[in-house]
Parts: structure tokens; sequence; C-alpha cells
């Protein structure tokens, strides 16, 4: 038995068979009710259903043979849900009385009873084989649990059938907290009396700034993870970052300030940091060291392109960047090839491209079964502002069934290393290495 709903939206209960799927009966029905959790009956020959109407909700049985239906309890707005029928009753959940708990009406006279009286929720019946002991779902404030009880029918007791909306204790002690009749004059009093509150435009740009997390956060390129704040306004296109970072190696301090727009297509990225550098370096057989500042700029345009179809995450994503870097208090009287000196600022171009692919799995899952990505970079200081140097890097991974392969290469360093069932590859790169001039 199911419950079919076409393109019409007209709503049936279909018999099928269960080993070919084929269509033995559709059930009339006139009044076009949506039924819902339908369940047999234990004589093989009727359902019973939870029938949703206009007017509310109603437990019915259907007879297969004749396809009239006879409802068990009136139709009202009060929930209920998995009915199962059970010698001349019929038990179900519902929340009528403010809590969810477990009901039983009674085919034959109509009379409803409440079966279990737990303090945070009780669901889906079952009766034991034998039919002296029920099983539910108890909710409890440590979780979920599978409990059972006698089943005695002479235990249950007798309660008024509800016929409407009956609001739980919570509700009336709000209610009861309202000016005397004034939320029931505004649930009472026609739509167009209700007060207007206007249209308004809505304005992006006075709304830019919305801080909603700091600490530990990301900046919104997600290449740094610093100590500070984050902003991201309502319609989730203009992020700023600002925070401070701390370099454990060098014991040096650097403030970091980022902005990406993503309102226009491509997303446009700004960052800057200024921060500090304590190094040493051995010339003419001494060590010399040294500490000074820096300030680094970053802007350029990203194009992220979604590619995801069927069952995979795809996405490919092309941006290129402006760098600028220039260092002060820089006393030093030599400086390594790759170091930006104190009177000639480093100007580079870098260009990326990512693609990643990967499996869906559901939300619970740390990581997705098969998945691969790509990222390449390549930069170059085409200004010739004193030095010249062009670098490109690769980096390949991919992993399936908890198996993960990575290929890194790039900068003329060999990195390897072997984590928890992981491999990491290296290759020769091409570098030509920074000069002075």
């Amino acid at each position: 038995m199911a419950t079919r709903t076409d393109a019409n939206y007209h709503h049936a209960l279909v018999l099928l068979d269960a080993q070919t799927g084929a269509e033995i009966q559709t059930l009339p029905n006139p009044q076009n009710d949506f039924y819902q959790q339908p369940r047999w009956h234990p004589d093989g020959r009727r359902v019973v259903a939870v029938s949703l109407r206009q007017a509310g909700k109603t437990i019915v049985v259907i007879d297969l043979a004749t396809g009239t239906t006879q409802d068990l309890l009136p139709v009202a707005n009060v929930n209920l849900a998995n009915p199962l029928p059970w010698r001349g009753f019929v038990l179900y959940n519902s929340s009528q009385s403010g809590i969810d708990n477990l009901y039983a009406v009674s085919a034959r006279t109509g009379q409803t009873y409440r079966v279990t009286s737990r303090p945070l929720g009780a669901y889906h019946a079952a009766v034991a084989p034998d039919g002296r002991t029920l099983a539910f779902h108890d909710y409890r404030a440590t979780g979920a649990r599978v409990v059972e009880m006698p089943l005695d029918t002479t235990a249950w007791m007798p309660i008024a059938t509800a016929k409407a909306d009956i609001p739980g204790p919570y509700a009336a002690a709000l209610t009861a907290r309202e000016p005397a009749g004034e939320l029931l004059t505004q649930l009472t009093q026609p739509e167009a009396a209700a007060p207007r509150y206007g249209v308004q435009r809505y304005s992006p740009l006075r709304h830019a700034f919305n801080v909603f997390s700091y600490g530990v956060v990301q900046s919104p390129m997600g290449n740094a993870v610093s100590l500070g704040i984050r902003s991201q306004d309502l319609l989730n296109t203009t992020q700023v970052f600002a925070g401070v970072g701390y370099d454990q190696v060098e014991r040096t301090a650097s403030v970091v300030g980022a902005l990406s727009y993503q309102a226009l297509y491509p997303v446009l990225d700004v960052d800057v940091t200024y921060g500090g550098r304590d190094a040493a370096i051995i010339f003419r057989g001494q060590t010399l060291r040294d500490q000074w500042q820096y300030t680094r700029l970053s802007a350029g345009l990203r194009l992220p392109l979604n590619l995801t179809h069927s069952k995979y995450f795809q996405g490919l994503t092309i941006g290129t960047y402006f760098l600028h870097e220039k260092v002060f208090d820089y006393n030093l009287p030599v400086r390594r090839r790759t170091e930006t000196g104190p009177n000639s600022p480093l100007n580079a171009v870098q260009t990326t491209v990512s693609y990643a692919s990967q499996l869906k799995r559901s939300a619970r899952d740390v990581a997705p079964r098969w998945g691969s990505s790509f990222l390449g970079t390549w930069r170059t200081t085409p200004f010739g502002s004193g030095l010249e140097a062009t670098q490109w890097a690769r980096r390949v991974v991919c992993f399936c069934r908890g198996w993960a392969a990575t290929m890194r290469c790039g900068c003329g360093a060999a990195t390897s290393g072997k984590t928890r069932r992981s491999t990491s590859l290296h290759r020769p790169c091409r570098f030509r290495g920074a000069r002075a001039t």
C-alpha cells in the first residue's frame, strides 16, 4: 500500500504487488483527501491511515472491497500520526495535551483514551506479538530510547475527543502575558485592519557591515586563520575581515584586513597585511640578525564556476591577483635573493586555477567517499621592479574509500611525508630562481 500524488495534485491510495511493483488497485478518493502513513489492518481487508483535509486531520478506516471510509475521530486541527490498528482500537500519536503522547480510539464506540503520559514525548507504538506489552519511542533529556510497558486497556485514561485546536500549557502561559484581549483582537480582526509596516528599498551598501563572528576566524579568501572579527551582510555579498596574526617561529605579529565583494561576477578580493619580520643571515662568517616591517597587498578577481551535476559536487575557480610588497627598516648589509629589498618593492602577478570534484554524501559523513582536486599557481614579475622571478606550482589530491594520494610540486622544494592511509608523491618542478638587479 502506498500513497500517490499526481501532477494535478490528486491524491490516492494505491495497492501494489510487492514482487513486481505492478498496480493492483486504486482506492476511490472523491474528496481528494491527503492520506498519510497508511497501515494494513490485521484482517487484511482494510487499511488505516491519517487523512488530512481542509478542516484538519482524522483517522480513517478504508474497506478495500467497497472503497468506503469510516472516520474514527472528528476532523480537527490536531496533529495525528502513526496509526496502529490493534484488536478493536487504533493507537496513534497526538500532541493535543501540549506534549506528544500515545492515544487510542475505539473503532466501535469512538471513545478516546490516553495510553502514555511521558513528560517529554512518546511516539511510534508497536504491540508485541503476544499482545501483552507495548513498545514505543520514549524521548528523554539524554536522548531517545525504546521502552516497553504492559499493555493493559483497563489502565488507559478515558478523555474527551479533541474537536478543535487545543493550545498546550506553554501557549496558554504565553497568552496570559499579553495585554487583556489584545492578542484575541489581533487574531480575529480582518486582514484589512491589520497594521501596515510598509515597504522600503534595501540598500546593500548601508548594510554592508554586519559583524557575525569573532575569535579564531578565517579570512574571506580562505587562506589564513587569525584572531579577529568577521563581517558578512545579510545578502552574503560583502565580507570583511580584520584581525591579528602571530608567527611562532620568528615571534612577530601582523595585522590583517581583507574584503571580498561577491555581488558582482567575478568576485573582487582585497587583502592587506602589515607585520614584522625577525630573521638572521650568515655574512662573511658572521651571523647577522635584524627586525623589520613589511606591507603586503593582494588584490584581484576570481571567477567561481559551479559545475555540479548528478551525484557529484564539481567546481572550477579561476583567479588572477596583483601582489605588492614593500619592506621598512631593513638594516642588514645583504639580503637573500628571494627577499624584497628596502628600496625596491616587489610587484608580481599571480594566476590560480583550481578544480574539485567529489561524490555527494550525507551531512553526517566526515569526508566524501570519492573525490579529487587540482590547484595550479603561476607567479611572475612582469614589471621589472628590481626582483625578477617566475614560479609555478601544482597540487593534485585524489582519495577513494579512505585512501588519499597527494602530488605537489613547485618552488623547487621536494615535499614528502606519510599520514594515516595516505601517500605523498613529488616530482621535480620547473623553477627559475629570482635574481636581484
